[in-house]
């Protein structure tokens, strides 16, 4: 039995585009599996049916239209999605698919998808210097296993994570601690990019980062702000960045820098908008 524990937030999200399930279904023919896909999360037509994965994807029509074109070799029946391959065939061919089509290209980088082209844009538009990490960074001693952070920031000397559920949940901290030890540098996570505010009825900000340092403290309320002292943009947390040399007061800079950050926000919201 499958069960898969979904973001609600990104499940809102989803609900703007064409959201669904697309699952793999085992056969009696060990080389042989049905593709299943639903609009409806709760994926009807698969009762009964031997599950062996399920991915949520954001387009089902683009998705099941894409893989019925890419395994046009392997198919069996005419009028069924029955494929004459291995289930873990089918799963590292369905999410490669997936990849694709959520991965977008901005200034001839291919991002993992549209949330981190935004990201990008934010930084461009703040002239903030940071390396796209493209493929994931092998860490441990004598277990080892892939971490995925999405950006370096040379100037923070941090990495950053797109994350939607940040480090709420505990699986999360503890890969982030071991990514940090490993590493030797702050990671900082932010989910969604777009500037703090205040919920009035939960006394609350919204869209605040967390971070995670190699002491393993971790906590949140994170947001990008100026440096205190020469006013570089920065991440809250970390105060001032490695380069700073001098103390800059005056305070009329500071809110055209404050203006600036909002500014990005927007401006990296109307280049890659919700629709995408």
């Amino acid at each position: 039995m499958i069960n898969n524990t979904i973001d609600s937030q990104y499940i809102i999200e989803l609900r703007k585009h064409d959201p669904g399930i697309i699952a793999i279904a085992e056969t009696k023919n060990n080389d042989q599996v049905l593709i299943l896909y639903d609009r409806d999360m709760n994926l009807y037509q698969a009762i009964g049916q031997n599950l062996n994965h399920c991915f949520l994807v954001a387009n089902v029509h683009d998705t099941i239209t894409k893989i019925r074109e890419d395994f046009a070799p392997y198919k069996v029946r005419e009028n069924a999605d029955f494929y004459n391959l291995h289930s873990y065939e089918a799963v590292n061919l369905i999410d490669q698919i997936i990849k694709d089509i959520d991965s977008i290209t901005y200034k001839e980088i291919k991002f993992r998808n549209v949330l981190h082209a935004r990201w990008a844009a934010f930084f461009d538009t703040l002239g903030i210097s940071y390396e796209y990490i493209k493929e994931p960074i092998r860490i441990g001693n004598k277990v080892t296993y892939n971490y995925q952070p999405d950006f370096y920031l040379p100037k923070q000397d941090a990495w950053m994570n797109i994350n939607r559920n940040l480090l709420n949940y505990s699986i999360d901290r503890i890969m982030a601690y071991d990514f940090v030890s490993y590493t030797g540098k702050v990671l900082v996570v932010f989910n969604e990019c777009k500037e703090p505010f205040n919920d009035m009825t939960k006394d609350t900000y919204l869209y605040l980062g967390q971070y995670m340092t190699i002491e393993g403290d971790c906590d949140g309320g994170q947001s990008w702000e100026c440096c205190y002292n020469c006013n570089e943009f920065i991440i809250s947390y970390l105060q001032v960045h490695t380069d700073c040399e001098k103390a800059i007061n005056a305070a009329e800079i500071k809110e055209k820098r404050d203006k600036a950050i909002a500014k990005a926000f927007k401006t990296a919201n109307l280049m890659f908008p919700e629709k995408y």
